[in-house]
């Protein structure tokens, strides 16, 4: 992520002295150097750091997630400096207009862009936060599936591989959100599964049809509170 941020940053860098090179080589004209100029300047050079930063941040993440998540960040920032730049060049180039209109009108518009940058990278931390309490909430059922997958690849007999694949699919379909008042049914799932495991390993047909009768049980039963709990 840090290499694509700086393949960025040079970028950045281009137009920002773009900006700067096109705002000192024009001609004079009679709103040039006054104060309405430089203050639009300064807020348009404003602008291009906030989206900078909004960018940095955005990419600071270790992984392409995070970055996922605050694309929207990264589009309202460029957003809001190509509005800044339209409003803060119409003031210094266009002559007569009264300075302190000019400087109201720029210096709000960066207030409506910086809140909107605001809720964007609000809205990011929102999903992000949602998406890693889904992945919480969702991590036994997974191991669960994860567990029996490994399971089955353990069986030598076709017929223990028919029962524990019963249980593989029992927990493949089961509701995958989980919650404190599952604690319970789930620490005996994860106890009957241990006993399944060394019945596996020992190739014991009845202890492994055993512990699968009681394992699907059990899933049945957390499916059912599952439902009550939505």
């Amino acid at each position: 992520m840090k290499k694509a941020f700086k393949m960025y940053l040079i970028g950045w860098f281009a137009v920002l002295a773009l900006f700067n090179l096109i705002t000192f080589i024009i001609p004079d004209y009679a709103n040039k150097f006054s104060t309405m100029f430089w203050v639009a300047y300064a807020l348009i050079t404003i602008a291009f750091i906030i989206q900078l930063g909004c960018t940095y941040y955005a990419f600071s993440g270790d992984n392409l997630t995070r970055t996922f998540y605050n694309i929207p960040l990264i589009r309202v920032s460029i957003t809001s400096l190509v509005v800044m730049f339209i409003a803060g060049s119409i003031f210094m180039a266009i002559p007569g207009v009264y300075e302190w209109l000019g400087i109201i009108i720029c210096a709000a518009v960066l207030v409506v862009n910086i809140i909107m940058i605001l809720k964007a990278s609000a809205a990011g931390a929102t999903v992000e936060n949602i998406d890693k309490k889904i992945k919480t909430q969702t991590m036994f059922i997974r191991m669960l599936t994860a567990d029996m997958q490994i399971l089955l690849q353990k069986c030598s007999d076709e017929d223990i591989k028919k029962v524990v694949n019963s249980v593989y699919e029992a927990a493949r379909y089961s509701d995958p959100m989980s919650n404190d008042a599952l604690t319970g049914v789930e620490n005996k799932i994860s106890d009957k599964l241990a006993e399944l495991q060394g019945a596996v390993e020992a190739n014991d047909y009845t202890r492994v049809s055993d512990a699968a009768k009681q394992i699907e049980g059990l899933i049945s039963e957390r499916n059912i509170k599952c439902k009550m709990l939505k």
